[in-house]
């Protein structure tokens, strides 16, 4: 059996007001050609498939264009829901969707055996999924915890290791020990490294879930929630899929990828197999002059028009520069688009002054940038900062559970 995980889709992500479903639309075309071509049984998606969870038509229709293609192809697929989508919607069509071979577990199912999924071949039980989507704090709540004496874990991640401790211990009472047990999962391991597309990070887990709590009977843990991806301490058995199209300027540093599992005879072989590049996000700093200059020297080398951040430092403030960059950034090139840049000019002591200007429009300027930028302008000690920071991101957590 050939198994294909991805996860993190994000449909409908937009980067500094451009939309990234055209890179999106040309993974689909690719997947779908390795799908026909490879013939793989099983597709896992493990969570965040929509950027939003009120998404809007267009990315719903994208979405389901997607499912109809892969019915098409006759592979077997299974969703969850992660901490961007809305359980509702991604639920909703769950009993068309089962006709097309397509399961979907938006959130927690009030009944446990749900979550578990058999998957034949050729009439013969090859591997058994636990589909687990993100698990929100409601979900942990009433579940038994393991291990109780041990003092470095945190209640989140002895809730986590309960819950999948009891979908592993009922998938091995229902279908017996001879058959590879992959779980899905939707959340933060500690050690993942992370990069600056990741939001809303569960505040209650900020710690990270150690892999010594995951049952050692998961063959497999197809992780989803963190973009690059990753192997966790080393572990072959335990990884990321990442995000298949760059979400933001901090990933450019490593390639996307799709992870291919392989079972043979109860054995699992792991294999990352690479997602062409379609958009290059370029980053370039310096002068106005060498920033220019790099531009004018660019060649694009993918499908779609490449999109670019400046970050331009000048020893003094000079009204010429800042509108020869406000007439470059109006121009329409046919190989790349600026869509966001930072500028420092001069009197560096004044770090608000300067970290204002960076801006091109004020609504770039997240809350969160805000409040850290104001702290740093006071001069506040990092330890004070760090912890002001981590109060406001816990109001704003509580306000979205």
């Amino acid at each position: 059996m050939k198994i294909i995980h991805t996860a993190d889709w994000h449909i409908g992500k937009i980067l500094h007001k451009q939309e990234l479903n055209e890179e999106i639309r040309l993974f689909f075309d690719w997947l779908e050609a390795y799908i026909m071509t490879e013939n793989p049984d099983l597709l896992l998606i493990s969570g965040d498939i929509f950027d939003m969870a009120n998404p809007s038509n267009k990315d719903q229709e994208l979405y389901y264009s997607m499912l109809n293609r892969l019915s098409k192809t006759g592979i077997e697929t299974i969703i969850t829901g992660g901490n961007h989508d809305s359980v509702s919607l991604l639920n909703a069509p769950e009993s068309i969707l089962k006709n097309m071979k397509i399961h979907v577990l938006g959130g927690v199912n009030e009944d446990i055996k749900n979550h578990i999924i058999p998957v034949y071949k050729d009439n013969k039980l090859s591997c058994i999924i636990l589909a687990i989507p993100y698990l929100r704090e409601k979900d942990l709540k009433n579940v038994e915890t393991a291990d109780k004496s041990d003092p470095d874990a945190d209640k989140v991640s002895l809730a986590v290791q309960g819950y999948y401790d009891r979908c592993t211990a009922l998938a091995r009472k229902l279908y017996g020990s001879d058959v590879p047990v992959i779980a899905m999962g939707h959340l933060f391991m500690r050690g993942s490294l992370t990069s600056e597309s990741e939001r809303d990070i569960h505040v209650g887990n900020l710690q990270g879930i150690e892999s010594k709590y995951i049952h050692p009977d998961i063959a497999y843990l197809a992780l989803g929630h963190i973009h690059k991806p990753q192997r966790i301490g080393g572990n072959e058995r335990i990884r990321y899929s990442g995000s298949p199209v760059y979400l933001d300027f901090s990933e450019i540093r490593y390639p996307k990828q799709v992870v291919i599992i392989q079972i043979e005879q109860g054995k699992l072989t792991i294999q990352p197999m690479p997602i062409p590049k379609f958009r290059e996000l370029l980053r370039l700093s310096g002068t106005y002059s060498e920033v220019s200059a790099a531009l004018d020297t660019f060649t694009n080398q993918y499908p779609l028009k490449a999109f670019v951040e400046l970050d331009i430092t000048e020893p003094g403030f000079s009204l010429e520069v800042q509108q020869q960059l406000d007439d470059l950034m109006e121009v329409n090139h046919a190989q790349y688009k600026i869509i966001k840049r930072k500028m420092s000019m001069g009197n560096k002591d004044n770090l608000l002054v300067n970290n204002l200007i960076q801006y091109e429009r004020m609504e770039e300027m997240t809350p969160l940038r805000m409040l850290e930028i104001l702290l740093e302008d006071e001069g506040l000690d990092e330890v004070l900062v760090a912890e002001i920071v981590k109060q406001y991101s816990e109001i704003i957590e509580s306000m979205h559970d």
